[in-house]
């Protein structure tokens, strides 16, 4: 399957399409997990528990993976890969936008003038 834009030896060269499937990887693993950080999180700053609970609750918190941490979720191009300059909307880089616009394959964008 060819993506609208860009030609099939282009896209076999992007770099960065390890990154892309490690963000997706990470995402998930933060989408499976959430719940289960939170509690422990919320265990954590309850002082109302025990000091040595909540040590045991720290301890476990940090023994966790930390791609089930979302601070390690980054918004990348889906296309590139690229990390900086990606609108959250798309999820698209500016210069994956910028091409696949200007060719007319996104609707919705128009040139301003």
């Amino acid at each position: 399957m060819a993506l609208k834009g860009f030609h099939l030896y282009e896209i076999a060269r992007l770099p960065g399409k390890g990154k892309v499937t490690t963000d997706r990887r990470r995402r998930y693993k933060v989408s499976d997990r959430s719940t289960y950080r939170r509690l422990l999180r919320s265990l954590l700053q309850n002082l109302r528990l025990p000091a040595a609970y909540r040590y045991a609750v720290s301890l476990h918190l940090a023994s966790l993976d930390r791609n089930t941490s979302a601070i390690r979720v980054r918004n990348r191009c889906t296309l590139t890969g690229r990390g900086r300059g990606v609108f959250s909307k798309t999820r698209l880089s500016r210069h994956a936008l910028r091409r696949l616009a200007s060719r007319g394959h996104l609707p919705g964008f128009v040139k301003r003038h």
